[in-house]
């Protein structure tokens, strides 16, 4: 476990992180919090990606990933498991992205 990370066991369901998100005004040298969604708990080794509505979370510790829709309603989500000592135990970044224009043609 790195230092300064949270040694609390992520197995209880009642422990949450927050995606937060800001509205920054730059010139004005001011910002506004505009979204809070609760996410499962993860001290380290977590992302948000924002998927223009959309978000892929992924919580690390808690060795989760989902997709959540515009409601914020989880519309899939995915356990895993590596193999080795559970500090070696999760995923650094989870991403989406399509295949149109990469490997297919668009429509």
């Amino acid at each position: 476990m790195p230092t300064g990370a949270s040694p609390v066991p992520t197995a209880d369901p009642s422990l949450r992180s927050e995606y937060r998100k800001y509205l920054v005004d730059e010139n004005a040298g001011t910002y506004s919090e505009v979204e809070t969604v609760p996410v499962p708990y993860s001290a380290i080794v977590s992302n948000v990606q924002d998927l223009g509505g959309p978000l892929l979370v992924n919580s690390g510790q808690a060795l989760t990933f989902a997709e959540y829709d515009v409601q914020r309603q989880v519309v899939a989500r995915f356990g895993y498991a590596l193999e080795g000592p559970i500090e070696d135990d999760f995923a650094y970044r989870v991403l989406k992205y399509g295949f149109g224009g990469f490997w297919f043609a668009e429509d």
